[in-house]
This record gives structure tokens, C-alpha cells and sequence, in this order.
């Protein structure tokens, strides 16, 4: 019985061996480096941050000096950091004034205008009050730059115009004598 065992482990050892030669020549370093299915090394994908939001109004009148009845343009304008997006829900043209300057507004015919803003976005006013005054803008709107929508405002102010009054000439007669 101990032959019988000793054989089959020597004809299972001759098996394993024969089955190992048949294998071996495809397990080759040439075989491997023509298989398809060979491991190349990948970038690993990095994170790309958005961009940080920035935004800035420019208020800019027409010109810095009108009279009493004269036509002032003023144009408001928002500046977004590159890859951000703001589009404006609503924009105010606030006037500030100290000494009683004021103007009129005749396009829109208010200092507030809602959906859909333009930008940029112009007012047309006229000059009613003598004085000094400054505008305020201020817009209302979504930013996004790629995360996520938020709402938030954008400030600016305009430089001082100065309101005048023309001059009235007065003639008087000369009144002479001898």
C-alpha cells in the first residue's frame, strides 16, 4: 500500500511539473511586455478650484458741472472676476446730497429698476436744485464662479457733480449828467 501511495504522489508531481512547463513559456518578460493587458502609470486628477468672486460698480456721470435744467447720463456698470457670473435682479441710483443739490429722474422715471438689468445700465436725469450730489449704486443680484448660487449686493459711488445756475445778464441804463 505504501508503494501504491508512493507512486501516485510521483505521478501527480510529474503532472504538476509537466503542467508548469506548458505555462512557462508564455510567462516570459518578452510575452508579458507584447501583452495587452500590461499596467501603464496614470496622472491622478487633481481638484480644480473656482474662481474667488469679484465684482466691482463703476458709477460714471456724463459730465461734472450742469446748470439748472441741463441732461445728465449716468451709467452703471458691474465688473465680475473672470469665470464668475452676476446677472443683476435689481439696480438703485440713490442721489446724496448735502446742500440741496438734486436731479430729476426722467429714463427709467425712478431710482430703482428690477428684471431684467441690463449691464451696463444708464439713467437719464435733470438737474432741478442747485448744489452738490453724488450717486449711490447699488445692485442686487446671484453670483456664481462654479460652486454654487448666492445672492449678494455690489456697491459704488459716483464723483460729485456740481448743479449751477446760469447767469442772468442784467442791463441797466447808464444814467450820466453834465
Amino acid at each position: 500500500m505504501r508503494r501504491i501511495i508512493l507512486i501516485l504522489t510521483g505521478a501527480a508531481a510529474a503532472f504538476l511539473l509537466l503542467a508548469f512547463l506548458l505555462i512557462a513559456p508564455s510567462m516570459n518578460s518578452k510575452a508579458l511586455a507584447s501583452n495587452d493587458l500590461a499596467v501603464t502609470p496614470t496622472m491622478t486628477p487633481t481638484a480644480t478650484p473656482s474662481p474667488v468672486f469679484s465684482a466691482t460698480m463703476a458709477v460714471t456721470p456724463s459730465q461734472s458741472w450742469v446748470d439748472i435744467g441741463d441732461t445728465l447720463v449716468v451709467t452703471v456698470s458691474v465688473s465680475v472676476s473672470q469665470g464668475c457670473q452676476y446677472p443683476i435682479y435689481e439696480l438703485a441710483l440713490q442721489q446724496v446730497s448735502g446742500d440741496g443739490g438734486e436731479f430729476a429722474y426722467v429714463s427709467p422715471p425712478t431710482h430703482t429698476v428690477g428684471p431684467p438689468v441690463t449691464n451696463p445700465f444708464v439713467y437719464t436725469l435733470t438737474a432741478v436744485n442747485t448744489g452738490t450730489v453724488s450717486f449711490n449704486g447699488q445692485a442686487y443680484g446671484e453670483r456664481y464662479c462654479g460652486d454654487y448660487w448666492n445672492w449678494t449686493y455690489v456697491n459704488g459711488v459716483s464723483a460729485i457733480i456740481y448743479i449751477g445756475m446760469e447767469p442772468y445778464l442784467v442791463y441797466l441804463p447808464m444814467i450820466g449828467g453834465e
